[in-house]
């Protein structure tokens, strides 16, 4: 039986929702090379800062006299980000592993899980950090503690509520509570002893914040990883050898030549690409050139209709198999059953014969000439 291709009719525009997740599909084919761009740039930009200021410090003034902000510091602190991306990169040549291949897709499907986990725990941080600043952010620092102790915080050695002075104060150590690490007295947050009210309000918060992120969110967290690992388990190995041929299909592409750095300069085939795109367009701009681009575009629609011709083809093909599949499924499921009906039903039968002749009944027609036992 051959299969018809799939023509809808009236529909011979494509329609805004088509247009619209056409442009959707583009975008997000189109998403990954950006970011591997963007990556490549920050990391380039980053090596070449370093090393530029790196040239030009001022060697005579000492490291423990620079500004927070000083360049260097930034430009070591960027330095470091792009150390850990840069070899982070070699993490996806993982996926030709049969071994580490599965446990890289596991991977990134829980980092996915945990970027949605992600949105839920900073609203319940902001919250929390606001409502601590908004508490003990008014009060006033001791002078005289200032100038014996240089340090704020939970990086003081005698914890205080001066942790919860600053917005990012209180970030940091609401941040550190869920790993027990920021070790900020309860009853050091009453400012004197007669501010009972507030002492019992700002102990209340942080007690919340514990049983909401400690408790009830970390929890959630390990279910949800649970829960993803658990669905990439039941057929990673298809996952894996899809990702692998992924991975595989990318060699054969037609992209740069060169790793980064090395392909910000342009190679060979990239000058004989651009010899090739001139002489093509200042030949498309001729009477000859004209004619053949024509009979191109002519040829292009034709090649177009015939892919989107076949593609309805198998298409139509696939939906036949799979129908056809299933409905083979069903049969055997119910010829199945039926033969467990009759099974069950004279096993029923022979059951009740034995029943009967337990109690000293007679099934036969002749049953009234034989005594009971």
């Amino acid at each position: 039986m051959a299969c018809k291709p799939l023509i809808f009719k009236g529909a011979s525009r494509p329609t805004q929702g088509a247009t619209t997740a056409m442009a959707v599909v583009a975008a997000v084919k189109f998403l990954p090379w950006v970011a591997s761009y963007a990556m490549n740039i920050y990391i380039i930009l980053v090596y070449v800062i370093y090393f530029m200021i790196k040239s030009f410090k001022d060697k005579a003034e000492e490291r423990k006299n620079w500004d927070a902000f000083h360049p260097i510091l930034v430009a070591e602190g960027l330095f470091a980000v792009a150390n850990v991306l840069s070899y982070l990169r070699l993490f996806f040549m993982y996926t030709t592993s049969s071994i580490l291949g599965p446990l890289q897709i596991s991977m990134g499907q829980m980092l996915q899980e945990f970027g949605k986990f992600l949105g839920l725990f900073l609203l319940v941080l902001i919250s929390f950090t606001i409502g601590l600043t908004q508490l003990y952010g008014k009060d006033q620092k001791d002078p005289a503690k200032n100038q014996t102790e240089d340090c704020e915080g939970i990086f003081c050695p005698r914890q205080s509520n001066d942790a919860f002075h600053t917005f990012m104060g209180t970030c940091y150590a609401l941040f550190w509570y869920m790993f027990s690490l920021a070790h900020v007295v309860l009853f050091v947050t009453r400012i004197s002893y007669t501010e009972e009210l507030r002492s019992f309000v700002g102990a209340l918060i942080v007690g919340t914040y514990n049983i909401v992120v400690v408790i009830v969110l970390t929890k959630l967290l390990v279910a949800m990883l649970h829960k993803s690992f658990r669905q990439i388990a039941n057929h990673e190995d298809k996952e894996w050898k899809f990702a692998r041929a992924k991975l595989w299909l990318s060699y054969f592409d037609d992209k740069c030549t060169l790793p980064p750095p090395f392909n910000i300069l342009p190679s060979p085939k990239t000058l004989c690409y651009l010899v090739t795109s001139l002489s093509k367009w200042v030949c498309s701009h001729t009477s000859t050139g004209r004619v053949k681009r024509q009979n191109s575009l002519k040829e292009w629609r034709n090649l177009k209709q015939k892919r989107d011709e076949n593609y309805q083809k198998i298409m139509c093909c696939l939906v036949h198999r799979y129908l056809t599949s299933t409905r083979q499924k069903m049969q055997s499921t119910d010829q199945a059953t039926v033969e467990n009906l009759n099974d069950l039903r004279q096993d029923l039968s022979k059951f009740r014969n034995e029943m009967r002749d337990l109690l000293g009944f007679r099934t036969s027609k002749y049953a009234m000439f034989y005594p009971r036992s």
